[in-house]
Order: structure tokens, then C-alpha cells, then sequence
């Protein structure tokens, strides 16, 4: 994989898309950081197959003002950096932020329901240990977790009981998260939603909110959306389907899946490949 980065004088921004459908790879970036000390500028870079494996920058091509620019410095794996910069400091922070968004309820089956536990908890041993996390079960409502880091939240959510009612709220808990995320100061957000796409948001609670504003909000918050879902109740099944393909538009990540073994391994691919993005460092 290449990317093409196009400078503007300044911010970096990394150009990539995938296609409606999302038959095409997913590619992240994040903002770049200013290191003034050093005089140069950083950003993360990598990318999502369609089955949510890694794909890692091979290469990376810089452009300023239409005119090709300086070569990258570098290209660090994001988890190898991370550690060794947390080693190295107690200050250190983690330029990644995650809020994770999930259904919770008793009719969700055992097995899914076990592979989304085992599938986050894979998630957040993969990314870097000090990663700030803002977690949000919901049902009918919905229950925000504390700040926590990576290294902590897996045990916290096998402590937690099911949530109460029958009418999923996925966009009010989707809506609660992005808040909780957008007040972190780490420049490289990610949302992760699980669920099976029921929703009963409208104010007579009988039918679906309306999720390409929901999806506006996430991309206008400048947050990367990652969503893996499972599938729902037989006679929720069209509207379910509706609904994630309004909130998972081009450029988000998105996975269908059917068996619980599929939940769990795409949650624990998705983890490897924020760890396998590149550090991408340049001179300003």
C-alpha cells in the first residue's frame, strides 16, 4: 500500500478513500503532531483490508504546494514506538484515543455475546497499553465507563452486567461516546461500534434515528469510525441493515459478520492493525 501525503503549507493530510460499498480497503491517518524540539512533524498512517487485517504502508510519498517534498525520515510501527517511548518516559501519552460503543443485552446470543468480551479484550491488548479509552454499553440505555487505559478496561467489562430493555438506543449511546471522546486532547480518534443495528431512537421510540446524521457528527468530530456487526432479530433484519449502511459511509470501516468466531477475530484484527500503522516522521 501507498500513501500520498499533501501538504498545503500546513497541516499534512493523508488522501485516501474507500469506495461506496466498502469493497475497497479502509485507510487511516492521524493529524500531524509538531515535535519543535526536533523540528520535525509526525503522523500515523496505515490501513484496513475488507476482512479487517492489516495493510501496512509500504511507502509513503510527500507532496508540498503540488511539488514533490521531502522524503520521509522514518516509518516506526506505532506499537513498537509506543512501547518504546512509554518505557523511556512516565510522561509519555499515547497519541490514540478509543471510545468503543456495544450492545449489551440478555438477547444478544451467549456465543456473540462471549466473542465481543474476548473480541475487545484482544482489541485493547494489541493497541498501546496507554491508549485512553471511553467505553459505552447500551440497551434500551445506555452505561458510560470512566476514562480508562488500554491496559485496564478488558477486566472491567467481564465485571458488568447486562443492560435492561428491548429497544436498542444505538445512536443516543453512539451520540454519548463521541462526546466523552471529543473531550481527550490525543490527536488520532477511533470509534469502534458492535452491535446488530437495532435502534428506537425517534421520540415515539418505535422507530430508527436517523443515522447519516449520526455519521455526519462522527466525521465532523474528525473521528475515524470502525464498526463490526452481527446480526439482529429476524424481523429487525431490514432495518437494521439500513440503519449500519447509513452510519458506516465511504471511508469508514465496516464488517458484516455471522458467526461468533468472525466477531472475535475481526475485533482482534482491527486492534493489530491501529498497532501495525507506521509513524511517518518529516522535516518541516
Amino acid at each position: 500500500m501507498k500513501s500520498r501525503l499533501l501538504a498545503l503549507a500546513l497541516p499534512v493530510l493523508v488522501l485516501a478513500s474507500a469506495s461506496p460499498g466498502h469493497a475497497a480497503p479502509t485507510f487511516m491517518a492521524s493529524p500531524p503532531e509538531i515535535e519543535r524540539e526536533s523540528g520535525e512533524m509526525a503522523l500515523l498512517d496505515g490501513g484496513i483490508s475488507e476482512d479487517g487485517t492489516t495493510l501496512k504502508p509500504s511507502a509513503v510519498e510527500v507532496e508540498i504546494d503540488g511539488q514533490p517534498g521531502p522524503a520521509p525520515k522514518s516509518l516506526e510501527v506505532f506499537s513498537e514506538f509506543a512501547q518504546t517511548a512509554a518505557e523511556a518516559s512516565q510522561a509519555w501519552k499515547s497519541p490514540l484515543a478509543v471510545g468503543l460503543v456495544y450492545l449489551w443485552v440478555k438477547d444478544v446470543p451467549a456465543g456473540i455475546s462471549d466473542a465481543m468480551l474476548e473480541g475487545v479484550g484482544g482489541f485493547f491488548r494489541r493497541i498501546p497499553a496507554r491508549t485512553n479509552v471511553y467505553a459505552t454499553l447500551y440497551g434500551r440505555k445506555r452505561q458510560p465507563i470512566p476514562k480508562l487505559k488500554a491496559s485496564e478496561i478488558g477486566g472491567q467489562l467481564h465485571d458488568l452486567g447486562y443492560i435492561s430493555g428491548d429497544r436498542p438506543n444505538l445512536a443516543d449511546a453512539i451520540r454519548v461516546d463521541l462526546r466523552a471522546l471529543a473531550s481527550d486532547e490525543s490527536p488520532f480518534k477511533v470509534l469502534l461500534v458492535v452491535t446488530d443495528g437495532r435502534d428506537f431512537t425517534d421520540s415515539s421510540g418505535d422507530s430508527s434515528a436517523d443515522f447519516g446524521a449520526v455519521a455526519d457528527e462522527v466525521a465532523k468530530a474528525g473521528v475515524k469510525l470502525l464498526v463490526v456487526s452481527f446480526p439482529p432479530p429476524e424481523a429487525d433484519a431490514e432495518q437494521s441493515t439500513k440503519n449500519l449502511g447509513d452510519l458506516a459511509v465511504s471511508g469508514s470501516f465496516r464488517r458484516a459478520t455471522e458467526q461468533p468466531l468472525e466477531v472475535q477475530s475481526t475485533l482482534d484484527s482491527l486492534g493489530q492493525a491501529i498497532a501495525d500503522m507506521r509513524r511517518v516522521r518529516l522535516e518541516l
